[in-house]
């Protein structure tokens, strides 16, 4: 007993010397404990990075996975042993997005009645890989990653209980009311710019333009107009748009004068757009982008120049009502030599 007692003073003195230097033991994650009789809920959060400030669409939604794994159900095996969760034991559902559609959030959830016995029961938690071939997906870049969920089974009363819920990443203990996943939206930008020409063309001419854009449902644009020529005098038109019901969304109040341009963030693969000048000025509008659908087709940045030209004739009418009479003073000339030859000829 003496030596219980000193073996016991010497490991409070050691705790104690940990706390001094500022050290705390370490020990390993507990589970999540649920009430006793009751099942477990548990969210998954799906964390979205947008670039530039636009949205996806409406539709974008991410899709998870259970797949039970270890060893077939013994309830004569040894403790600790994990058994192969069963299909209903673990579910869950599909992911949807908040206001904001920076974090989309599922529901994991446990059913006591699912499970055989008591026990360790495991599965394997993935995340699906977002189908970039849907136009609602297009702009993503996705992080599949995976997690190893076990739920450990108890009898309470001879009742299938949810004793808790742990989880593990890459072998690193994860609270289960933390599980989350990741991903970006990064779609691309179109630039229109405005270039003028001809021998009429006056500097500082504004000329108006809208731009609709056929994508889907609840994705954003933001535009911005920019004077490369002269920063000083930049113009401050920036604006928001959001795809309706159908996917639409149109860019109106757009000024360009020769030099500027407007940049439009949030455009992905099969979204189309429409160039339309509302307000010429007395040039011809460029015929190969005004009023024609144009489909992105690029996962890049693409720019587009508008032209504009403006050209007069140059005046020629005083030369022209002048031609008659010289050509009839060409004549009589020649018809007075002809006359005067002959006269000397008789």
């Amino acid at each position: 007993m003496k030596h219980y007692g000193k073996l016991t003073a010497a490991a409070a003195a050691g705790f104690m010397a940990l706390s001094a230097m500022g050290v705390a033991p370490v020990f390993a994650e507990e589970p999540v404990v649920v009430t006793p009789g009751n099942d477990g809920n548990y969210t998954i959060t799906k964390t979205l990075t947008l670039t530039d400030g636009v949205k996806p669409a409406d539709a974008v939604t991410f899709t998870y996975s259970l797949t039970g794994n270890g060893a077939t159900y013994d309830p004569s095996a040894a403790p600790d042993t994990k058994f192969e969760g069963p299909t209903g034991g673990l579910t869950v559902g599909n992911a949807t997005a908040n206001e904001g559609k920076t974090a989309y959030t599922s529901t994991l959830t446990a059913n006591a009645s699912a499970f055989p016995g008591p026990g360790i029961f495991t599965y394997t938690l993935a995340e699906n890989a977002v189908d970039t071939t849907k136009a609602y997906n297009e702009g993503l870049t996705d992080t599949v990653e995976t997690y190893t969920v076990n739920v450990s089974v108890i009898l309470v009363d001879g009742v299938k209980t949810i004793q808790g819920i742990s989880a593990t990443k890459t072998g690193e203990s994860v609270k289960a009311t933390e599980l989350s996943f990741a991903a970006t939206y990064d779609p691309s930008a179109l630039t229109v710019i405005k270039a003028t020409s001809g021998n009429q063309d006056v500097a500082g001419t504004d000329f108006t333009f809208k731009l609709n854009i056929a994508g889907q449902k609840g994705e954003s644009y933001n535009w911005s107009v920019v004077n490369e020529k002269d920063a000083a005098v930049t113009p401050t038109q920036t604006g928001t748009v959001v795809g309706n019901d159908n996917g639409a969304a149109e860019i109106t109040g757009i000024t360009l004068q020769n030099g500027w341009k407007v940049k439009v963030d949030g455009l992905s693969t099969s979204d189309k757009y429409t160039i339309t000048e509302t307000e010429t000025k007395g040039y011809t509008p460029d015929a190969d982008l005004q009023g024609k659908e144009i489909t992105f087709t690029a996962t890049a940045d693409k720019t587009e120049t508008f032209k504009n030209e403006k050209n007069g004739s140059v005046p020629t009418g005083i030369l022209m009502s002048a031609a008659p009479y010289a050509g009839l003073v060409a004549l009589g000339g020649i018809f007075a030599g002809l006359f005067f030859r002959r006269k000397r000829e008789d």
